[in-house]
């Protein structure tokens, strides 16, 4: 199993397998944590290395973790330092891989660092200018190298290196002969919610590795969505800043904003007229936005199944409305303290097949309220 994987398309390292990458000796655990906490001792030798910013991924989209957010885990390891780790490891053997093993695990398994900046900040410290760069102590040949696919010790497992990543590998499904990937929305929907296309390309484009389990499913399904928005994100608010795309309210009038290409921010308010979306998209990401209908054919390259699902959703939701004597469009006004339409239909409709994940029945609520198929009695 290799020690690296792949996120949204560019290589990714988890921090607890960067020890065992680029050699135990060479950046032990509590190195790493250290060079990651960007400590002013830590500096003093990687110059470069602790410049580098962890990230993680979940399903708030790509989150920077902050250089004081490692401060507990250099502490702990520290205390396992004093505890288990002798200054000499030949002389206790035994207690240095224990706590070789236990430092790792001490490191957060869903942590990682994108490759192509470890590695040139690896090749910068220890083969270019940096501190290490000119020799180690009783160096051998291929010291200074990385290995993603390396012999471990026996106490530590392939599994628990790469820990929180083996559920959200993601495959990527290469597009149709046509050349376009296909999604689709409403005929008189012209306005359109950027974070719904995000959505739509993402499981156009994505499949998560099946699961037995529901809270795997659950996991795979929105890493995919996730990977996909990632994806987008930065092409997409580049699409701003040049003009080619206008941010609007759902009300249609022109949001002011900047749109910086690090902020990663849910933009679940801005919406795209669809036209401008649809010149953008096929432009961009290779998606052709047509319309959706109540019975949608299957191609033969079958990708339009994922956007099918959200249709079968919204049909689903509407229909349990009206099997419980609820108008759509009139649902009676919520009450503080009591449960509502909303709950009333979540539990009518299960957690069971099209509906496992924690958020798949909100995401499709909201996406018929913004589409005005629901609304609350005035």
């Amino acid at each position: 199993m290799a020690l690296n994987v792949e996120i949204a398309g560019r290589m990714a390292i988890p921090v607890r397998a960067i020890p065992c990458v680029a050699g135990v000796n060479l950046l032990p655990p509590d190195v790493v944590a250290e060079m990651l906490s960007q400590r002013s001792e830590a500096k003093l030798f990687r110059e470069n290395l602790s410049t580098l910013i962890a990230h993680r991924l979940d399903t708030s989209g790509l989150r920077d973790i902050l250089p004081k957010e490692w401060d507990a885990v250099v502490d702990d390891i520290q205390a396992l330092v004093e505890k288990l780790k002798p200054e000499d490891k030949s002389e206790d053997a035994a207690e240095f891989v224990e706590w070789r093993r236990q430092a790792l695990l001490c490191i957060p398994a869903d942590c990682f660092v994108w490759q192509d900046e470890f590695e040139s900040a690896f090749n910068n410290d220890y083969k270019k200018e940096g501190f290490h760069a000119r020799g180690l102590a009783d160096e051998r040949p291929g010291d200074r190298e990385l290995n993603y696919f390396p012999l471990l010790p026996r106490d530590i497992c392939e599994k628990d290196l790469v820990a929180g990543f083996i559920s959200k590998r993601i495959t990527f499904t290469p597009p149709p002969a046509t050349g376009s990937y296909i999604i689709r929305f409403p005929a008189d929907v012209d306005l359109l919610a950027v974070e719904d296309v995000f959505d739509a390309i993402a499981l156009v484009k994505y499949g998560a590795l099946p699961d037995d389990s529901d809270e795997a499913q659950d996991e795979a399904y929105w890493m995919a969505v996730e990977t996909g928005k990632m994806e987008c994100r930065t092409t997409l608010k580049q699409g701003f800043r040049d003009g080619l795309l206008t941010a609007r309210r759902r009300d249609k009038t022109k949001m002011n904003t900047s749109f910086q290409p690090s902020d990663f921010e849910p933009m679940d308010e801005v919406y795209v007229a669809r036209d401008e979306m649809a010149v953008f998209a096929a432009a961009e990401w290779m998606v052709k936005i047509q319309d959706e209908s109540p019975q949608i054919e299957q191609d033969e390259t079958q990708n339009n199944k994922p956007v099918s699902r959200s249709h079968a959703q919204n049909e689903a939701i509407l229909a349990a409305l009206r099997a419980s004597g609820i108008d759509p469009l009139s649902m009676p006004p919520l009450i503080r303290g009591k449960a509502g339409t909303r709950a009333q239909i979540r539990e009518r409709l299960g957690s069971k097949g099209m509906w496992a994940g924690s958020k798949v029945f909100d995401k499709a609520w909201e996406r018929l309220a913004r589409n005005g198929d629901i609304a609350y009695k005035k």
